[in-house]
This record gives C-alpha cells, sequence and structure tokens, in this order.
C-alpha cells in the first residue's frame, strides 16, 4: 500500500489542515490509496471509468472489457464504493475536508474557479509516496496526473454538492434559489412571457444574491428581449420587450430596429396587443402612458361628434386631429365625406346608413354569361397574390352578395375548387367602397399574370366565382369601363 514518509499522528481538522496543504489531504490520499491498492485491476477500472469519468461508462462495457457480466461489475462497484465509504475510510475524510473547503467558496462561482479551489487541496502533483508492499510496482516519489489525485478531486467536487451548467456551478442554497425564482416567474410573467424584472428580485432570500443575479436568470433559463426578462422567445415577446426598453411611444420602425422583425411582423403583434395603443398616426406605447390614444381617424371623428353632442364643427376637426396625431388635414375632411358621415352648414354628423343611395345593378357589372349570371371584371395585381385584399369592390355587388354597410362575411368559391371563402367588407369609413379578401388561393390556381384580367361571377345562392377570360362562358353585351386597379 502507499504511505506519506511522514511519522507525525494525524491532527483534529481545522482551518490550518488545509492551509499548510499536507495533513488533511495526505489522510485522504492514503485512504484512497488503501482503496485502489486493496482492489482488482477491474475494481481500478470501474473508479476510473465509472467513478472518475464525467461521462461513466455502462456497466455493460466494462464487463464486455473484461469478460464478466455487467451484473458482475455491478457487484465490484459495490465493494468499491463500500471500502471509499468505510467508517474513517476516505469518504469521510473527503467530508471533512469539504467542510472546511466550503465556507470560502461563493454559493454561485465558475466552474474553473471550483476546479481551483479543488485542485489547490488536492494539487495535480503529489510528493512523498512509496510502494512498500511488492517490488513489482515502481516506486512513486513525484508524479503528476495519478488516478489517485483525479479521485480525490472528484469525490471532493461531489462532497461540496454544486450543480454546474455551462461553466457556472451552484451550491445547493443557490439552486434552491433558482428554483424560486423559477416558479415566481411564472407566477408574475404576463400573457407574452414578460416577466417584471424589479417584481422578480424581491423572491431573492436576500440583497446580497443581487450580485449574482445574471448567472440566476440564465439558470432559470428566462430570455433576454431587449434588456426585457421573458418566460420565452417568441415574436410578440420581443416586440413587446422593445416597447418596454423604450420607455415612451414609439414608430414601428423604432420598435422593429430593436427586436430585430420585420416591419410588417412588428405592424401585426402592436396591433393586436390590447395593452398598447397608438399615441398617434404613427408611434405606438403602453397604455398607461397615453392619455388620449389614437384610434384612427374616423374613430377621432365619431368621438368628437359624442363629444358635441351629436355634430361637431369640421373646422374643429381639421385643426385639432393634425395638431393632435400628426394626421394630414386633407385626410381628416377626406374621411369626413364617407359614408360613414354627412356634413351640414360645416357641422359633421353621424350619416344613416340605410339612406345611402345604390347605383342600379345593371350599371355596375361589366355584363352576364349566356347562363344570364353577372360577373365584374378586375385586374390582377402581384399584392393580391401575397394576401392583400382588393379595394374598390361596388358597394352594389357586396350589398347582393349579402354584406351590409359595416359588415363582413365570407362567400363561397365554386370555382377554382377547393379554395376557402373570399371574404366581402362593406366599411362605411372606406374612401374605396367594398373590399374582397382571400384572393390568394384562386389566383395561384388560376395562374393569373399581373395586370390580367379575373372575372368575378355571381353564381347562385350566394357565392362566386373566380375565371379568367379563357374559361368564361361566352358573354352577352360586355362593358369596357370600369375596371378595378
Amino acid at each position: 500500500m502507499f504511505v506519506v514518509n511522514s511519522n507525525e499522528p494525524p491532527n483534529p481538522a481545522s482551518s490550518s489542515d488545509l492551509a499548510d496543504g499536507t495533513t488533511l489531504a495526505k489522510e485522504a490520499l492514503i485512504a484512497l490509496a488503501e482503496v485502489w491498492y486493496g482492489h482488482s485491476p477491474v475494481a481500478r477500472s470501474i473508479l476510473k471509468q465509472r467513478i472518475l469519468a464525467d461521462q461513466p461508462a455502462t456497466l455493460q462495457e466494462i464487463g464486455d472489457e473484461f469478460g464478466v457480466t455487467r451484473e458482475r461489475i455491478r457487484q465490484i462497484q459495490n465493494q468499491v464504493e463500500r471500502s471509499l465509504n468505510a467508517p474513517g475510510g476516505a469518504s469521510t475524510k473527503i467530508a471533512t475536508i469539504a467542510n472546511l473547503v466550503r465556507p470560502g467558496l461563493a454559493a454561485i462561482t465558475t466552474e474553473s474557479e471550483l476546479e481551483g479551489q479543488i485542485k489547490t487541496v488536492f494539487p495535480p502533483t503529489i510528493e512523498g509516496f512509496d510502494e512498500v508492499t511488492s517490488n513489482d510496482q515502481p516506486e512513486i516519489g513525484q508524479v503528476t496526473d495519478h488516478p489517485l489525485v483525479a479521485l480525490a478531486q472528484q469525490l471532493l467536487k461531489k462532497e461540496l454538492d454544486y450543480t454546474c451548467t455551462d461553466g457556472v456551478c451552484f451550491n445547493k442554497d443557490a439552486v434552491d434559489v433558482v428554483q424560486d425564482l423559477k416558479q415566481a416567474a411564472k407566477s408574475i410573467g404576463d400573457d407574452k412571457g414578460i416577466v417584471d424584472e424589479l417584481a422578480l428580485q424581491k423572491h431573492l432570500p436576500d440583497d446580497s444574491w443581487v450580485q449574482d443575479w445574471e448567472p440566476l436568470v440564465q439558470a432559470c433559463g428566462l430570455y433576454r428581449l431587449s434588456g426585457q426578462l421573458s418566460l420565452r422567445d417568441t415574436a410578440i415577446a420581443r416586440t413587446k420587450a422593445a416597447v418596454l426598453s423604450i420607455g415612451h411611444p414609439a414608430t414601428k420602425e423604432e420598435v422593429a430596429q430593436l427586436c430585430g422583425l420585420t416591419l410588417k411582423h412588428v405592424g401585426l403583434h402592436l396591433s393586436t396587443m390590447p395593452e398598447i395603443v397608438r399615441a398617434d398616426k404613427k408611434r405606438w406605447g403602453l397604455k398607461e402612458w397615453i392619455e388620449d390614444p389614437y384610434h384612427g381617424i374616423p374613430a377621432e371623428i365619431i368621438q368628437r361628434i359624442e363629444e358635441d353632442g351629436g355634430a361637431t364643427r369640421l373646422e374643429r376637426l381639421l385643426e385639432e386631429l393634425p395638431r393632435m396625431f400628426g394626421v394630414g388635414a386633407r385626410s381628416v375632411e377626406t374621411f369626413a365625406r364617407t359614408p360613414r358621415f354627412q356634413i351640414n352648414d360645416g357641422y359633421v354628423s353621424l350619416a344613416n346608413p340605410s339612406l345611402i343611395a345604390l347605383r342600379p345593378f345593371e350599371e355596375v357589372i361589366h355584363g352576364r354569361t349566356d347562363d344570364g349570371l353577372p360577373y365584374w371584371r378586375f385586374k390582377v395585381k402581384s399584392r393580391y397574390v401575397t394576401g392583400y385584399s382588393l379595394r374598390g369592390l361596388p358597394i352594389e355587388i357586396a350589398k347582393t352578395l349579402g354584406c351590409e354597410p359595416d359588415g363582413r362575411l365570407r362567400v363561397p368559391i365554386l370555382f377554382p375548387a377547393g379554395c376557402r371563402p373570399v371574404s366581402v367588407g362593406w366599411p362605411l369609413s372606406s374612401r374605396s367602397g367594398a373590399d374582397l379578401g382571400y384572393l390568394s388561393d384562386p389566383l395561384r390556381l388560376l395562374d393569373t399574370k399581373p395586370d390580367e384580367s379575373i372575372y368575378l361571377v355571381l353564381e347562385a345562392c350566394g357565392s362566386v366565382s373566380l375565371r379568367r377570360s379563357v374559361d368564361l362562358p361566352e358573354a352577352t353585351a360586355e362593358k369596357s369601363d370600369h375596371i378595378s386597379t
């Protein structure tokens, strides 16, 4: 067995035992040497491959190496572990060392710092060991990277009970703090996943933990989005986090630049979050930041009509809305002259939708098929194929399809088959009449080209067909005017 070239009896454990780097560490190595040289080569391999290794070999792998069963390897491992854990043995001595080392370690430290502390106790190079049991073992005066040292380091690390992830190590207290923060973050996070950082910090045991805040945040699995904490990394969470980080009403461009999303995605998410409203035509912010949110020119006109008892001065609208919301006076007047409103003697009020004048239906359509079905012709634009609606559908056609003023409905498509219904809307505040949406599927199936004419055929029972000119039965008395673009 290994013995230490020292006749001094073991001293009681104290900080001085580690300060001089001799007594207690050597006692632990002596105990480990008894285990190492008191067992077979198979047992030593188990120590190296299953106890020392960061990625332990399986019982089967070691059994195959030595030609024995995995159950036999398990039995030998149990014997080795009993030797390590014997009263007064290696495990007991290393546990004593851990109690002396632990107060000098931070609750959260780097893996390199932890390993540095361990190597201070058990340095890679050991001296003063002589082999005295047999002549077939080499004499060891000074040796580097001996398995005994590696085993002692591994056992000490295990006894210190640190959990290491991505180079950062947490002791048991820190692990408990992480678990508490995880639960608190879930309860604090809003429906987008954003977590109030100051509120989360109140769940720390005391202020001393704030110095380790970022490692704790990472260990909780939280994301940093534009400086804000979030339970998840989604586009809508990124959008809201950017708004919060800016801290005041901002444009879509400013938000998009900060969160790394496209303007289209930012605009979509800003418009769907009830807690975020428009400050004016271009800027968005949290509802509590904005005393009078902007809801669009028509809504602002209606608000002032209601404030003034049913009619408001056009002059007020042309002065106030541009000043407050950055919209153009010309746009305000244009909206005031849409079918939603009426202007009498300089006062704007809500119009009666039932009084909207409709043109004769035959003046609106472009012709009829041989079967007598009416159709309306429009030119294809590239944006229709990418999801944009067609603006300028005659309100008379919307009415014929069953859409009421300020309403929207779905209309089935008979041809081409297999398409989802188109969307027909008749917003009274629109300056271009009704609209036709969900055209992308039928236009792709028809393999249309930009500026190609497509015929919207009004079929029976409130359905429609979309056809190219080559697919359309011969029409009668087709008109050449009024082609929507």
